[in-house]
């Protein structure tokens, strides 16, 4: 393995997604889930009616 890729065969292999963008801050992290709760709560008392 070495000798055909020399020092990058010793260099971790990445796996997994690759990340798209920025990271979100943890402000907007925090907002974006707050919105998602807001949204499966008005759902579900909706569907108490």
């Amino acid at each position: 393995m070495y000798k055909e890729k020399g020092e990058e065969a010793f260099n971790p292999i990445k796996r997994g997604r690759p990340r798209k963008g920025k990271k979100l801050s943890e402000l907007e992290q925090l907002r974006m889930e707050n919105d998602i709760l807001k949204k499966i709560q008005d759902l579900l008392e909706r569907e108490k009616e």
